[in-house]
């Protein structure tokens, strides 16, 4: 067993991936069964090192632009471990574009911990995540949320980020290793696992909702997030008393600048979100018909809102269980927003039935499932969105990955 050597010695990160906590140098370790046969590659090497005509490669010597696609389709491991192998490739580490999402995951940043009832499990390491947000904190521009089992890792992670952004915004001035640490944070997504079923059944759903700490842990980290320009919560499922709170502090920092947001399945019977009319400079709305009403359609008939989706995926209530918003509020969308474009969207592995919004702009209508028909009101529907869209030349259909033109339906 020897150390072996390190390619790039003179530029070391100060936080480390696979070492212990104590240990913020990288080190790797290098066990042989032979111990001859690494001899005998080690002289191997250093034979080639000597040898003038010895052709090296010039992974090293890739374009700045080239290095930032590269890293930014690694993990965070991966991407450590790669910045390890020379200088160029080190420089690469700390391109902007390499930290466009920061995708955080049960095992992002965590060790293994044997558990006596669920096995070995992963949780997170705080010195790690420290030393990772010290290092590339002021550089991340998007946080990507996508818990699988492990809760109180994603309640930790935004616990320690929401606290270094307040760091930020002390009057008495911020500590020095802190400073510009999650400044630069542009979107939110977060994706809740709501279903639980343990069955192999694929379509099989049994669902539960998010709240507690995990949504004050969510609402605190919105807060701090006063550049917000896209935010998506995906999946949440809460009771009304907190879908209706839901986007408060989201509303107090980022009123201005928000232009993304999307709502999916934030409750599971009707409740209109009205935050989503305040926004004075939002321009693509994302949501479930179940938090919509003729209330919200007024709001975003004064707005800025040039695309609207209506979203169904597998978790939203079939068609029959939501009441669709009234005509009367859609031709008001019409009059006073006529930039206005409605999507219709259903994603799903059984048959699934577009909920539809008589007299909405619609300008496209997207069946995403394997085992949906296009019904005969469906086609009604298409025909009278062609004759009253004033753009409906544009306008698409689209059903199993195929386009039609709507005209072609009518």
């Amino acid at each position: 067993m020897r150390r072996a050597h390190n390619p790039c010695p003179q530029h070391t990160h100060t936080f480390s991936i696979s070492g212990d906590s104590e240990c913020c140098t990288a080190c790797y370790i290098e066990v042989d069964e032979n111990e001859n046969e690494t001899v005998d590659r080690s002289d191997e090497n250093d034979s080639n090192n000597d040898d003038p005509d010895h052709c090296w490669t010039q992974w090293s010597n890739l374009p700045d632009h080239i290095l930032e696609r590269i890293f930014s389709h690694l993990t965070i491991k991966e991407r450590y471990y790669a910045s390890l192998t020379c200088s160029g490739w080190y420089r690469a580490f700390y391109l902007p574009h390499v930290w466009s999402n920061f995708l955080v995951e049960d095992a992002t940043l965590g060790r293994m911990r044997y558990n006596y009832y669920s096995g070995w499990q992963p949780v997170l390491d705080h010195a790690r995540l420290q030393s990772c947000l010290l290092s590339v904190g002021h550089l991340i521009r998007g946080l990507d949320f996508r818990p699988q089992v492990s809760f109180n890792n994603m309640f930790q992670f935004m616990s320690l980020i929401s606290w270094a952004m307040e760091q930020n915004a002390r009057t008495a001035g911020c500590p020095r290793e802190w400073v510009g640490c999650g400044s630069r944070i542009r979107s939110l997504n977060y994706l809740f696992p709501c279903n639980m079923a343990m069955s192999e059944d694929p379509e099989s759903i049994k669902l539960f909702g998010t709240g507690g700490q995990l949504l004050a842990a969510l609402k605190r980290l919105m807060l701090c997030l006063t550049n917000l320009h896209s935010l998506s919560l995906v999946d949440l499922f809460l009771e009304r008393y907190e879908a209706n709170h839901l986007l408060d502090e989201v509303l107090e920092s980022c009123c201005l600048v928000l232009r993304r947001l999307c709502l999916v399945n934030v409750t599971n019977v009707h409740c209109p979100i009205m935050h989503i009319g305040l926004f004075l400079n939002l321009q693509v709305l994302v949501v479930s018909p179940q938090n919509i009403d003729d209330d919200v359609l007024m709001l975003l008939a004064d707005s800025k809102v040039k695309h609207l989706t209506l979203l169904q995926n597998r978790y939203t209530p079939p068609a029959l269980a939501i009441s669709p918003c009234s005509a009367k509020a859609w031709l008001t969308v019409r009059r006073d927003n006529p930039k206005l474009r409605v999507h219709m969207c259903v994603e799903s592995t059984t048959n699934a039935v577009i909920l539809l919004q008589p007299e909405a702009p619609v300008a496209s209508m997207i069946y995403q499932t394997p085992k949906t028909m296009v019904t005969i009101n469906s086609r009604v529907f298409l025909s009278v969105c062609v004759c009253v869209a004033s753009s409906a030349c544009g306008s698409q259909f689209r059903y199993d990955n195929a386009v039609v033109g709507l005209a072609g339906i009518a």
